[in-house]
């Protein structure tokens, strides 16, 4: 199979071995699987050289000179071996995902769930400028109107909490403001 291979590429070294001949075409292999995968093929640590790399191999021991030549059908069988290599390695990513679904783990979107009380809040916060308007202020008078001490601020909230415990005097409020 080997002799081959130095024959199709035109190589007269017969003690030529495997490891050169992939040291050679090293180019054409990393060529070949950057192809298939679409990206940079690093040569330090990458799955896919180290698959390339053995279909490159096998390329060289199953070569027959008589059905074409030896980089077309060696970049075929890189191809495919890429291809295996990828279709079983999101096989496996997939299964283990459906494995911890099937044992109960939920996925929480917490985006989604943010945007949900986000909306919430918005709904509040409206709510409430419809409630303060119907008085005659805004949210941006009370802000204004606001005491700026904290002890004030913290005696006008208490008493704000008092009043509006009493249904007499919220009653009263509320009658009121349809005459402000």
């Amino acid at each position: 199979m080997l002799e081959s291979v130095l024959i199709d590429l035109n190589i007269n070294n017969k003690n030529t071995d495997v490891n050169e001949l992939i040291e050679k075409h090293m180019p054409f292999i990393i060529k070949s699987i950057s192809d298939v995968t679409g990206r940079y093929v690093s040569c330090e640590n990458d799955e896919e050289l180290s698959v390339g790399l053995l279909g490159f191999h096998e390329a060289i021991e199953r070569y027959d000179n008589e059905k074409g030549h030896f980089l077309s059908y060696a970049k075929l069988v890189i191809g495919s071996r890429i291809k295996n290599y990828l279709k079983s390695e999101n096989k496996h990513h997939h299964s283990s995902l459906e494995e911890l679904l099937d044992k109960g783990l939920e996925i929480k979107d917490e985006y989604l769930e943010e945007k949900e009380d986000n909306g919430v809040l918005l709904e509040q916060i409206n709510k409430l400028k419809n409630e303060i308007s119907s008085f005659g202020f805004s949210l941006e008078d009370l802000a204004d109107e606001a005491p700026k001490q904290q002890a004030t601020r913290n005696n006008a909230i208490s008493l704000s909490e008092e009043i509006s415990k009493e249904e007499e005097l919220t009653s009263f409020m509320y009658v009121k403001k349809d005459y402000l």
